[in-house]
Order: C-alpha cells, then sequence, then structure tokens
C-alpha cells in the first residue's frame, strides 16, 4: 500500500476536499470499510467519481489518506513547560474526539479493518501510531531533562500506560468517556512514573 501524497492533491478546491473527507467518513461510518464505495462516497460529496480519482487510486487510498489527516491534525503532546500540562492537553483533545459518535463509528470500523488487513495495518502504524508515540516520547524526555520525573524512567512502557485507556474507550460506545477522565488518566500515569522520585514537580506554577 502506498504512502506518499495523494495524486492530483493540489488539483481539488479546498472546499471540495473539506466536503470528500466528509463523505468519506459519513460513509465509513455508515457502512464499514469494506462496503463503502467510491460511488457512495461521490455522490455524498457532491462531486464526479473522476475528481476522487484524480487525487487517490483506490478507495483504500482515499480512506487511509483521509484517516491520516484526521489522526495527524489531532493534538500531540504540545511543550508547555510541564509534563502535567503537556499530557492532560494531550488526554482532553483525546477524550473530546472519543466522546464524537461519528467519530468512534470511524474508529472502529478502521480497527475492523485492520484486523483483516495487514498492509493497512502496517500502514496505520507507520502513519499514525508510531509518530503519535513518537511524540508522547518526546514530552516524557522533556521531562526527564527538566527533572520532573526519574532519567531511567520506561518511556515506552509509560506511553502504553497513557494509550491504552484511550484505546479501550476507542473500541467501546462513543460518547462514554467522564468528563474528569482526561485529569484522572493523567494523574494515575504520572503518579505511576514518579512514584520512585516523589510527587512530580510543576514548573509551570
Amino acid at each position: 500500500m502506498a504512502t506518499g501524497t495523494p495524486i492530483g492533491a493540489a488539483r481539488l478546491r479546498p472546499d471540495k476536499t473539506a466536503a470528500i473527507v466528509a463523505a468519506v467518513f459519513a460513509e465509513l461510518a455508515k457502512l464499514g470499510w469494506e462496503a463503502m464505495t467510491m460511488d457512495g462516497v461521490a455522490r455524498r460529496a457532491g462531486v464526479g467519481k473522476p475528481a476522487l480519482y484524480r487525487r487517490w487510486p483506490s478507495k483504500d487510498e482515499m480512506i487511509l489518506d483521509c484517516v491520516v489527516r484526521a489522526a495527524t491534525a489531532a493534538a500531540l503532546p504540545a511543550d508547555t513547560g510541564s509534563l502535567r500540562e503537556d499530557l492532560l492537553a494531550f488526554t482532553r483533545q483525546a477524550a473530546q474526539v472519543l466522546r464524537d459518535p461519528l467519530a468512534g463509528r470511524v474508529i472502529a470500523a478502521v480497527l475492523a479493518a485492520m484486523s483483516t488487513r495487514p498492509a493497512l495495518a502496517e500502514a496505520m502504524i507507520d502513519r499514525v501510531r508510531q509518530p503519535r508515540r513518537a511524540a508522547a516520547a518526546a514530552a516524557l524526555q522533556r521531562a526527564i531533562d527538566r527533572g520532573e520525573i526519574p532519567a531511567d524512567s520506561d518511556l515506552d512502557l509509560t506511553t502504553d500506560l497513557l494509550a491504552a485507556p484511550l484505546y479501550m474507550y476507542a473500541v467501546r460506545a462513543a460518547g462514554q468517556v467522564p468528563s474528569d477522565y482526561p485529569e484522572r488518566l493523567t494523574d494515575a500515569v504520572l503518579r505511576s512514573v514518579t512514584s520512585r522520585a516523589g510527587p512530580v514537580r510543576d514548573r509551570s506554577a
């Protein structure tokens, strides 16, 4: 499965691009990966099917590109000067996405397709999972450099502890993430990584 820039990316106007992306997600949420078609997306977006093929050579490439666009647009841990604030911003944004019923159905459709399509699973790992894990690891490394967490902290495991509960909600019904869950998750992760070094020092205060 190719992973480069979509064919003819500059040929579609921004308003058409937005309509197509919205149509892809609507069709994916309604029908699932296998059942949705380029024809259905074109009808919903109000464009001709050739407009889709000018950009993407196949349905799989079209869906993958739209999913990657949405994932990379989502917030990653930023450098706020405080690990807690970095992680809290990330968990709050993730919870907001997971509360969206459409997003929940899209995520479920993608996860189902990944289980039967090895090339798709590999592409999602390379283009979505790994960059997001790298961003989380960078936030943790900044915290080490600031002395917030121990220098020998297990960054991979800490990233797992942050991501796994969010994944649990991703495969469950959307809209069920409690309002205080981002704070509870963030603080639980911080307690796990700072348990050998006392309370985390919030340098943003």
